[in-house]
């Protein structure tokens, strides 16, 4: 976070199976507004390979670094592309601390993360490129609880709030890192691992609050809050001794409407990726790197992404 081998080589098809349904149920840069199409504050497919159903069963502070390359091109609401394409690079850590009790039954964590940087590279149909570097939106988990429901499930929960503190600057034709809005994040996973496999489903919900510095419209600023973005990433994985290998994937939609001028309305965005991953466990240090490729788009960048994820027990 042993049953018989039989019920073992049975139960990890099935809860493949939940988990494929599951996900059935432009990357664009973000824009000069925040708007229908920007891209939603949760770093889509961050949390691939990992058994976020589970805590650490030790005490301690966590150092997680995951850095990632993307190179996508942006689709429209029917998937043609528009001929815009973007290359993204991005240096995502956290911090995550066990203080080692419970509350209300379940381990305690709490986090920072989103810490890092994002370099954005937009290149347009006519060949004009523009690019940019900056800071994304810091996220604070104050609290994450984590059952044990029996001896290889675990279900967690926690709520992430993303600060108004990202690279953000209202001015035409700017690629922001910051969306200048608050955002809440419930976060719901559930995780099976035993000796010989590790599945897990971690579903979020991102809320967005109002950018009320979103854009120009007939010479006038405006406000905009973008639309709820649902996301699910998943991780299906064998272990082999130190080693772990097996299917990767996330699955994003908005949910909602947005709320603003409809001139900065670019369409909902959804996409749905497939990919593979491989770890190796050294003990307090963790080497994992996954490969994704969007099957699906609409309204956003369909893109191909590499993530190299490091994990080191400090304390």
């Amino acid at each position: 976070m042993n049953k018989p081998a039989q019920s073992r080589k049975t139960f990890a098809p099935r809860v493949l199976a939940a988990v494929i349904t599951a996900a059935g149920v432009a990357v664009t840069a973000p824009a000069s507004a925040a708007r229908i199409g920007s891209t939603p504050q949760f770093p889509v497919g961050i949390t691939m390979g990992s058994p976020t159903g589970a805590l650490p069963p030790v005490p301690g502070l966590w150092l997680i670094d995951k850095g990632s390359f993307q190179g996508a091109d942006s689709v429209n609401a029917y998937g043609q592309r528009t001929g815009t394409t973007t290359t993204v690079w991005t240096n995502n850590a956290q911090l995550m601390w066990v203080p080692g009790f419970k509350v209300l039954g379940a381990q305690y964590a709490a986090f920072v993360r989103n810490l890092g940087a994002v370099n954005i590279t937009l290149k347009t149909p006519t060949g004009l490129t523009s690019q940019h570097s900056g800071l994304p939106d810091t996220e604070i988990i104050p609290a994450n609880l984590s059952w044990k429901l029996s001896q290889h499930l675990y279900f967690d929960a926690e709520l992430g709030i993303y600060l108004k503190d990202g690279d953000y600057k209202n001015q035409p034709h700017r690629l922001n890192i910051g969306q200048n809005a608050t955002t809440y994040e419930p976060n719901f996973s559930l995780s099976y691992l035993d000796d010989n496999w590790q599945l897990t489903a971690h579903a979020l919900f991102d809320i967005n609050g109002w950018n009320h510095d979103a854009g120009y419209v007939n010479g006038e600023k405006v406000g905009y809050r973008n639309g709820t973005t649902f996301d699910l990433d998943y991780t299906l994985f064998h272990k082999t001794g130190h080693w772990s290998y097996g299917v990767v994937g996330y699955f994003l939609r908005q949910i909602s409407n947005d709320k603003g001028p409809a001139e900065l309305n670019g369409g909902k965005p959804e996409q749905y990726a497939a990919g593979i991953g491989t770890q190796y466990d050294f003990g307090k240090v963790k080497l994992m790197g996954t490969y994704t490729h969007d099957y699906h788009a609409r309204n956003i960048g369909q893109k191909d992404m590499l993530i190299v994820y490091l994990s080191v027990k400090a304390l």
